[in-house]
C-alpha cells in the first residue's frame, strides 16, 4: 500500500500503531534503562501492555471522552498509558514536568481530568493538586505507590487488565469500543506555555496526529532499524509526533533518556546515553544545539592552541564548501572537497564518535535555529534539518531534509498538506517562488 493510500486509511493513532505492530511485531519499540542497562520492549509487547491498561481503565468505568493527565518524563509507561487511553477513547492531557504545582492544578482543573499519572519525580506535585480539586479522584503511580486512598499502581492496573481480557464477554465489549474510535475523537488536550496569559488547551484529534505523522514521514529518512534517543519532552507536540509516532510508523526504535535525581543530572546523562544507544537520528531544539556546540568547542580547546586553530581553519573551509546548504560542493566549491575530506578524517569524524558514531542528522524544531548553528553542524557532518510548525497543526508543517536542505529556511511543505498565507482580512497572498 502506498503512502497516499495509507494516509487516507490510517485515521487514528491506534490504526497507525496496529499497522506497525502487524508489520514489525518483534522490532524493539522502546529501549529503556533497567538496572543500569538498556533493555528493549517490542511492538507486540507494547500493544499487550497498552491493551491491559485500556481494559483496566474500562473496568474502572472510565468512559469515552474522559480525561486523564500524564505528568512524567518520556518513558515506556508514558507511551503505554497514552495508547491504553486511545484504545477506549479516553483523552490524554500531557503535562510538562517543568510546571509548578499551581500550573499543574490549573491544567488539571481546566481539562476536567479525572486522574493523573505520575513518575517518581513528579508525584509530590500531584499529591498537592489532588487535595485542591474535587473532580480529581485518583493518582496513578508509574513507580512506587504510597499507602493513600487515592493511589493506584500502574503495574497492578496491567495485571488486572490482563485478567479482564480473559473474560470473553468483557473482551468482546473492549474490541467493539476500540473498533468504534472515530477520526474526529479527541486524543489530546495539549497546553501552550501561557507566557502572556492563561495557557490555552489545544484540542487535537486522533486524525490530527495520525495524519501529521504520515505527512511528516514524507520528509524524514527512517527505517525499521533506525534508533532515536528522545531528549525532548513528550508533552510537546513536536517530540510527540516527530519522535514517537513517525518512528512507530516506520517500525523504528525509541530509546528513553535516563532520568537523574535532578534535572541537571538528567542533562548530564545525555552524552552517556548517546554512546550507549548509538542513535542515527535525533530531535533537537536550539538550546540543546547550543549546548552541544559549546561542549564540542570546549573539547577542541582542551587539546591546545594548535588544535583550536586547525579546527577554526577547517570550519571556514567547510562553510565555504557547504555555502547555503543546497549549493554544497557545487561550482568552484568542488576544489575544496579534498580539504573537507581531510578535515573530516582528522577532526569531524572524531567529534561524531562522541555522538555515538552513527548519528546522520538532527531534526530541529521548537524555535528558530540561527544560521550559524546550522552551518556549524553541517560542517561537522551532523546537519540539523530545521522545520516549522504549530501545536495547532499537530505540529509539523514543513521541514528541511537530506535531499533538500537550505540554511535559514524552514524547508519544504510536507506531503498531503495545503498551505495558505493570508493577510489580516483573510485574503490569500500570492506566493513568490524562490529558487533554491
Amino acid at each position: 500500500m502506498d503512502r497516499k493510500t495509507e494516509y487516507q486509511k490510517i485515521t487514528s493513532v491506534i490504526k497507525l500503531f496496529e499497522r506497525s505492530v502487524d508489520k514489525y511485531p518483534q522490532n524493539p519499540l522502546i529501549w529503556e534503562k533497567s538496572d543500569g542497562v538498556y533493555k528493549p520492549t517490542t511492538y507486540k509487547e507494547i500493544k499487550n501492555e497498552a491493551q491491559y491498561i485500556a481494559a483496566s481503565l474500562l473496568n474502572q468505568d472510565y468512559q469515552h471522552g474522559d480525561r486523564i493527565a500524564i505528568l512524567a518524563e518520556g518513558r515506556k509507561d508514558w507511551l503505554v498509558a497514552e495508547l491504553g487511553m486511545f484504545y477506549i477513547g479516553v483523552v490524554n492531557v500531557p503535562l510538562s514536568v517543568k510546571l509548578d504545582v499551581s500550573e499543574v492544578a490549573f491544567r488539571v482543573k481546566h481539562s476536567g481530568a479525572k486522574a493523573i499519572m505520575v513518575s517518581r519525580t513528579q508525584a509530590a506535585k500531584a499529591e498537592q493538586v489532588i487535595e485542591e480539586i474535587d473532580t480529581l479522584t485518583h493518582i496513578i503511580y508509574f513507580d512506587e505507590k504510597p499507602n493513600k486512598h487515592y493511589a493506584v499502581s500502574f503495574e497492578e492496573m496491567k495485571s488486572k487488565g490482563e485478567i479482564c481480557l480473559r473474560d470473553e464477554e468483557f473482551s468482546s465489549i473492549f474490541v467493539n469500543i476500540t473498533n468504534n474510535i472515530k477520526p474526529d475523537d479527541l486524543a489530546n488536550i495539549s497546553y501552550t506555555s501561557g507566557t502572556t496569559a492563561q495557557p490555552k488547551g489545544i484540542m487535537l484529534t486522533q486524525r490530527n496526529y495520525a495524519a501529521n505523522a504520515l505527512q511528516s514521514c514524507s520528509r524524514v529518512s527512517i527505517t525499521p532499524s533506525s534508533v532515536s534517543l528522545t531528549i525532548l519532552p513528550w508533552d510537546h507536540s513536536f517530540a510527540h509526533t516527530a519522535n514517537v509516532y513517525c518512528f512507530i510508523y516506520y517500525g523504528g526504535s525509541i530509546a528513553t533518556q535516563e532520568i537523574g535525581r535532578t534535572p541537571i543530572e538528567t542533562l548530564k546523562n545525555i552524552p552517556k546515553n548517546i554512546n550507549e544507544i548509538h542513535p542515527d537520528l535525533m530531535m533537537s531544539v536550539p538550546a540543546l544545539s547550543k549546548s552541544f556546540r559549546k561542549n564540542i568547542e570546549n573539547g577542541i580547546r582542551q587539546q591546545g592552541a594548535t588544535a583550536e586553530r586547525m579546527f577554526k581553519f577547517f570550519l571556514k573551509v567547510s562553510y565555504a564548501y557547504n555555502a547555503n546548504g543546497f549549493s554544497r560542493g557545487k561550482g568552484w566549491r568542488i576544489l575544496l572537497k579534498p580539504l573537507v575530506a581531510l578535515a573530516d578524517k582528522l577532526i569531524y569524524s572524531k567529534i561524531r564518535q562522541n555522538f555515538g558514531g552513527k548519528l546522520r542528522y538532527f531534526i530541529g524544531g521548537g524555535a528558530l535555529l540561527d544560521i550559524e548553528l546550522q552551518r556549524f553542524f553541517a560542517a561537522i557532518g551532523i546537519p540539523i534539518m530545521q522545520g516549522y510548525g504549530l501545536s495547532e497543526a499537530s505540529p509539523v508543517i514543513s521541514t528541511n531534509s537530506l535531499d533538500a536542505h537550505k540554511f535559514g529556511s524552514s524547508g519544504k511543505i510536507v506531503d498531503f498538506m495545503e498551505l495558505k498565507i493570508c493577510d489580516a482580512d483573510g485574503n490569500a497572498l500570492l506566493a513568490k517562488r524562490v529558487r533554491l
